[in-house]
């Protein structure tokens, strides 16, 4: 998750406005700064909700791919999902260093348990695009909530509209492979 104040100020649009006309014409900062840190503290309660839901979600995954994939190295695909919930196929069996047969297996008992939702189904040379919609909902909660703010561009979005600049965004995200991935890791808060 990451941290923007500016998601605050959207959200609070007219207050925003009303306290920077405060101090461009009275001169109150005292107005500015409480509204300032009235945003901070905000941003940070709401991520730090989210980043403990994440927490959680991480913690009960690893019972339940335990469970589905009945193997020792559950907790590889496990950690894979939550590094990036939109993957191909390709990029789970390398970067979980399991052997291409056990990565399809594990896939497919994945997707059998409703816990990985096929995006786009291989076909040919390109692999199949995979989701791990559990964690992606955290997410679109925040992207929900900033799109129904009175500063958003749109009042009330279709979810499909949502849903398809998640995968966008997502799916973008995960084909830039230059770009490394951070390992969640739940001990550090």
């Amino acid at each position: 998750p990451h941290f923007y104040v500016s998601e605050y100020f959207e959200e609070n649009r007219d207050a925003y406005i009303d306290a920077m006309r405060r101090v461009s014409e009275h001169n109150d900062w005292t107005s500015w700064v409480i509204f300032f840190l009235n945003g901070l503290t905000a941003q940070a309660e709401k991520k730090c909700t989210q980043i403990s839901n994440i927490q959680d979600l991480y913690t009960n995954m690893q019972e339940v791919f335990r469970e589905v994939l009945m193997s020792k190295d559950y907790l590889a695909a496990v950690n894979f999902v939550f590094e990036q919930p939109v993957f191909r196929s390709s990029r789970f069996a390398a970067a979980t260093g399991l052997a291409k047969p056990t990565a399809s297996r594990f896939l497919r008992l994945l997707r059998e348990a409703d816990l990985l939702r096929t995006v786009e189904p291989g076909s040919g040379r390109r692999a199949a695009l995979y989701a791990f919609d559990p964690l992606l909902e955290i997410f679109e909660h925040s992207f929900v909530d900033w799109a129904r703010s009175s500063a958003a561009p749109f009042h009330s979005p279709p979810k499909w509209a949502i849903s398809r600049r998640l995968r966008w965004a997502f799916r973008t995200w995960t084909l830039l492979d230059d770009i490394p991935a951070v390992a969640f890791d739940p001990g550090n808060h």
